[in-house]
């Protein structure tokens, strides 16, 4: 009678266990920045489509009343007159046009949040609550983000620092030249912005040494309190003035265009803003801009030379 051959079987050492494991992290290393990319670039390409619902809402509006939307000073921003073509007709309906922003009806309306007024790569919360400043109180009902606004004019911030044309101008859709129509924009339509990314809005963001940073503000012995921003979406002074950055103090009237903080345009994409032309296209920014050629993107009758490449 013969035995059966009993083979033994070895299992793995724990060197090649080490290995092995060594190998999967590294795979993983390099597979998260790929999916990290793929994930922003699927964010950039939606902001970039918000802003061209919006774009395509203002020219809509245009289409119906013969001229362009803009804020109304203590009734509503300029968002709120598009709300009808950007699929949000209920939300339109209860605001009272002829109550100010703050009446205690509009201000339940502005606390609904507006998906298309979110960049998807902002990491702040879509709606805060009651938020408060040392030196006074701010916006202390409850709040939605806004990520885009008009930038309505070139701040004396600015001058000496722009061309001389560009100095206290005013922008597309600036309320204090109301119902703008396509043959007023001198400038032209494709060379005039009319919306802009002003992310993380109405928390204040700042870049410092590449990074986009959380401001605050000291409070109470022990206590920091959020600085805000600009207010939210509906609000009649979500429109702001281009002002430039000083990346050494955070200082308005500085040599920085987009991307020093959200006082100014600003988003959470890399090197960049998306923004939308009074012509309703959608193109991206790139942070090295200079002061004084974004200063002539943002006026609407200065007749600036616009340079593709500063």
């Amino acid at each position: 009678m013969r035995l059966a051959t009993v083979r033994s079987r070895r299992g793995f050492t724990l060197i090649e266990l080490l290995v092995v494991i060594a190998i999967i992290a590294v795979l993983i290393g390099l597979l998260l920045p790929a999916v990290q990319k793929v994930r922003e670039a699927a964010a950039r390409s939606t902001c970039q489509n918000n802003l061209k619902q919006i774009g395509l809402a203002c020219h809509s509006y245009e289409s119906s009343y013969g001229y362009f939307p803009t804020t109304t000073d203590d009734h509503a921003g300029m968002m709120v007159y598009i709300l009808p073509y950007i699929e949000q007709e209920a939300i339109y309906r209860q605001w009272n046009l002829n109550q100010p922003f703050d009446s205690a009806a509009n201000s339940a309306v502005a606390a609904n949040t507006i998906k298309v007024f979110l960049c998807p790569s902002v990491p702040s919360p879509e709606k805060k609550i009651g938020q408060t400043r040392v030196d006074d109180t701010f916006m202390t009902q409850d709040h939605p983000r806004a990520d885009y606004a008009v930038c309505d004019e070139v701040k004396d911030d600015l001058n000496g620092l722009v061309d001389p044309a560009s100095e206290e101008q005013l922008g597309m859709l600036s309320k204090d030249n109301p119902k703008p129509k396509p043959t007023s924009i001198t400038d032209g339509l494709s060379n005039t912005l009319m919306v802009v990314e002003k992310a993380g809005c109405t928390e204040w963001w700042t870049m410092s040494g590449g990074q986009r940073v959380k401001g605050v503000q000291a409070g109470a012995p022990g206590v920091a309190e959020q600085n805000p921003s600009s207010w939210n979406w509906a609000h009649a002074s979500n429109d702001f003035g281009f002002a430039g950055t000083d990346p050494a103090t955070g200082s308005s009237g500085g040599s920085r265009a987009v991307n020093g903080d959200n006082n100014d345009a600003f988003s959470f994409h890399t090197g960049l803003v998306n923004v939308v032309f009074g012509d309703g296209s959608v193109r991206s920014i790139r942070d090295s801009i200079s002061v004084p050629a974004f200063a002539r993107l943002v006026t609407a009758r200065a007749g600036e030379v616009i340079n593709p490449d500063d």
